[in-house]
């Protein structure tokens, strides 16, 4: 997103606004007392962010949404568990009005801007799931989701070979308001480079 601006963009009030800066969020289960609770741990400015710096602030933020001590998701997670479900659904569309589609900043209500920031990455593989498409969340704004399912092992073509590799496959669902085809094909190329082995 940093190289294709054109991939990092928030819809409001039917037009698109460039974000002016790259945020990602991790969706993280919360298990307690026999419950499962879905939150999401957001991580701003990612491209400025070593992968090593990614993975401390990730545990960083999932402990302390684990422990319900996240100064602005906890505070929104307490407040939404309250509420009967009927007002629950008219506070979610009131949060997206006017931290979406007003744009305001909403911190001294501790209550975080921008939430889910442009990519929502989510780890169906811990749930034993091998492959997912994550469905698009209207409410998150986000236009592109990236699942990651469970690593397993698969027979694979290697030079004109088949072998048994362990592979961990990617789903990726993108909002086509947002952008089409051609911007999606620029970014798989860029990941595909990025991981593709080093020459020996």
């Amino acid at each position: 997103m940093k190289k294709h601006k054109e991939l990092n963009f928030v819809m409001r009030f039917g037009r698109l606004y460039r974000r002016k800066s790259i945020n990602i969020s991790v969706m993280v289960n919360i298990s307690e007392e026999g419950r499962h609770d879905l939150s999401f741990a957001t991580l701003r400015d990612v491209d400025r962010m070593s992968v090593t710096e990614i993975e401390e602030q990730l545990s960083k933020n999932a402990g302390q949404i684990r422990r319900r001590e996240d100064p602005h998701l906890g505070f929104a997670l307490r407040l939404i568990h309250k509420l009967p479900h009927f007002f629950t659904k008219i506070f979610l569309r009131v949060f997206g009005f006017l931290v979406h589609d007003l744009n305001l900043d909403l911190s001294f209500a501790r209550l975080p801007q921008d939430p889910f920031g442009s990519v929502i990455v989510t780890n169906v593989g811990s749930l034993g799931i091998k492959k997912a498409l994550v469905p698009l969340v209207p409410l998150t704004r986000a236009g592109l989701l990236v699942s990651i399912g469970q690593v397993c092992k698969e027979p694979i073509v290697v030079k004109d070979k088949i072998e048994i590799r362990e592979i961990m496959h990617l789903g990726v669902t993108f909002d086509h308001r947002f952008f089409d085809g051609a911007q999606a094909a620029k970014m798989i190329r860029d990941f595909e480079a990025f991981l593709k082995p080093e020459e020996k």
